[in-house]
């Protein structure tokens, strides 16, 4: 859906509400706050602070997100995982034929 058509206004507003919101509630103690610097600091070797990260969450736009959608949900990048029995390998391919 969102390689096609995108997401609506409220859609990307709800999501980076949901963001921020998380983001804010991780930072609560002062544990996580040292775990959400030292992660940074380990992983990336840079530090960037909570409000620097909301700051790039407000600047996101619809178009980035649909731009974003069509890099990574293509046929070259994704894979797929199946457990159980599936006895119609027609329809999977079907399903992914739409990607």
């Amino acid at each position: 859906k969102i390689k096609n058509s995108g997401i609506t206004k409220e859609e990307l507003t709800r999501t980076k509400d949901r963001l921020r919101t998380s983001i804010l509630l991780g930072l609560e103690t002062s544990n996580s706050v040292a775990n959400y610097f030292g992660r940074q600091e380990v992983l990336e070797n840079k530090l960037s602070s909570p409000e620097n990260e909301l700051l790039k969450i407000r600047k996101v736009t619809g178009s980035q997100v649909k731009k974003v959608a069509n890099e990574i949900f293509t046929k070259d990048v994704i894979k797929l995982a199946l457990i159980g029995p599936h006895k119609n390998k027609k329809e999977l391919e079907k399903i992914l034929n739409k990607i």
